[in-house]
């Protein structure tokens, strides 16, 4: 018995049409890609960065502001020792993560509307342009590792 199998050289109308919108979709996710890695480095750089380095000027009286200044006299009028500072710098760590995470995590639920935008980048919601916000500040491709001048507190 003879088999035979009959295939066309030239891709059909919908076969066209698939690889475009396949081509199109990959695009779009790419630049998807961009927007939330531009949104996670100035997040990580303006908050978390932020808040770890006022840490630091408490820890190490770095702050010329009074009120950090004070903190910081009152901590060493404890004579902590080094291990001390490291696990409050560890704690203190672990709460601003924490908060970050919740804050992407109340986002992604878009409760009562709230959600973040940017209409420059024709983005209505950050939250779905992402499989998980609050996800991308963790993994050794995460924001927190891509873009933080401090460790992760693991």
């Amino acid at each position: 018995m003879l088999k035979m199998r009959i295939t066309n050289s030239k891709p059909t109308k919908q076969a066209e049409r698939c690889q475009t919108l396949a081509v199109n979709k990959k695009k779009e996710e790419m630049e998807n890609e961009e927007v939330l890695n531009q949104f996670g480095k100035m997040y990580i750089e303006s908050v978390r960065d932020n808040s770890l380095h006022t840490l630091d000027n408490i820890l190490n009286g770095g702050a010329k502001a009074s009120s950090i200044k004070k903190l910081n006299e009152e901590l060493k009028s404890l004579s902590l020792t080094t291990d001390t500072i490291k696990l409050i710098q560890r704690i203190a760590t672990r709460m601003v993560d924490a908060t970050l995470h919740n804050t992407l995590f109340l986002f992604e639920q878009e409760l009562d509307g709230w959600q973040i935008s940017n209409p420059d980048e024709e983005i209505d919601s950050i939250a779905n342009i992402s499989d998980g916000l609050s996800g991308e500040l963790y993994s050794s491709n995460g924001w927190i590792k891509k873009y933080s001048r401090y460790e992760d507190c693991e």
